[in-house]
């Protein structure tokens, strides 16, 4: 038997990927148009993509994924502070980018895919606790950081806490 808060964590980590499929979408698309057609580098490229993602998600997830979890900062503040936890998301798929089309040879977009992945653990946990936690001081960012551990720790945090 499932426990409605483990039922509701389910349900709100099966939209959190959703919402990042579609981001994922979005990012591949953006990423091809600027390599493909604007002659961009991969690498920047990659990083640009990445962020019309990240605020494609943000809208996505705040109105739907997290629309029962208010939190105490406003929009504005939101958008900062998911951006600023998906940018180590960024930082995340980047390196794994750089090492698997420079080290291992894999095609750029295949790459991108596989860093978007590594980097979805670590975005869920820190969103759900950083961004959308009602009970969170605005202030105490650093500190809750902190207790994420690497990459946002593991399945044990999930549960440990409900996100």
């Amino acid at each position: 038997m499932t426990a409605p808060g483990s039922l509701q964590h389910i349900l709100r980590a099966g939209r959190f990927g959703l919402v990042g499929l579609s981001g994922v979408a979005v990012n591949t698309v953006v990423l091809y148009l600027l390599v493909a057609r604007y002659d961009w580098g991969h690498l920047s490229a990659a990083a640009m993509a990445t962020e019309v993602a990240i605020l494609s998600n943000y809208l996505l997830n705040n109105h739907w994924t997290f629309r029962d979890r208010l939190s105490s900062l406003p929009w504005p503040q939101r958008v900062v502070r998911y951006n600023l936890i998906a940018l180590g998301g960024l930082v995340i798929s980047l390196a794994v980018l750089t090492v698997l089309t420079t080290t291992l040879g894999m095609h750029y977009l295949l790459a991108n895919l596989v860093g978007i992945c590594v980097a979805t653990a670590w975005n869920y946990v820190a969103n759900a606790r950083l961004t959308w936690d009602a009970g969170l001081d605005p202030l105490a960012m650093p500190a809750a950081l902190a207790d994420l551990g690497p990459l946002g720790a593991g399945p044990e945090a999930l549960t440990a806490r409900e996100v």
